[in-house]
């Protein structure tokens, strides 16, 4: 009994507040959750009639992309995706539907071979393989790793869809603490 040492005051206080606040900071760094602030935010609002459908669909179902550039290298970048539709009612509704999207780094091959001459490095998705999804999803890719690298000579494709055959306008937004350049 002589290893127990009598903890008193303000001891016990920092004792309690490590005990309960110490494992409820770790699991927000970690789960990414804190809300950061960029200083450049791009939004465009894309009708489903002028989006570029892209090859490579997602469920097998009708995908559409879009491109962008950043000016400069950035630490992280917040993707987010709305898509809305109309119903035809008395007085007109506008509904949201859930969007389901890809982010992927273009990556050149095309000095190392003649056949392809680009792939797709994933990024970050917002869903699961049970299909649950997030609104938006903020991109943080480590230091060592060149090829997911958030650098200004790489253009960045996102895919999305809403899993639907409905005319949707989708409003992607885009945060970064450097300039982005939407390219369609």
């Amino acid at each position: 009994m002589h290893y127990i040492k009598k903890i008193t005051g303000s001891r016990v206080k920092m004792t309690v507040l490590s005990l309960f606040l110490g494992p409820v900071m770790c699991f927000s760094c970690s789960s990414g959750q804190i809300d950061r602030v960029y200083r450049h935010t791009i939004t465009r609002e894309i009708p489903v009639q002028s989006a570029m459908i892209s090859k490579d669909a997602i469920d097998g179902t009708k995908t559409y992309e879009i491109q962008f550039r950043l000016k400069e290298p950035a630490d992280c970048v917040k993707i987010g995706i709305n898509s809305s539709y109309k119903i035809d009612s008395l007085p007109s509704k506008t509904m949201s539907a859930r969007t389901f999207f890809i982010v992927e780094r273009v990556l050149d091959i095309s000095q190392f071979k003649e056949t392809k001459s680009e792939i797709y490095i994933l990024m970050g998705k917002n869903y699961t393989t049970q299909w649950e999804h997030r609104p938006a999803i903020t991109i943080c890719p480590p230091e060592d790793d060149p090829l997911q690298r958030l650098d200004s000579k790489s253009l960045y494709r996102i895919r999305f869809s809403a899993l639907l055959g409905i005319d949707f306008i989708f409003t992607v937004t885009i945060n970064s603490d450097t300039p982005v350049e939407i390219i369609q």
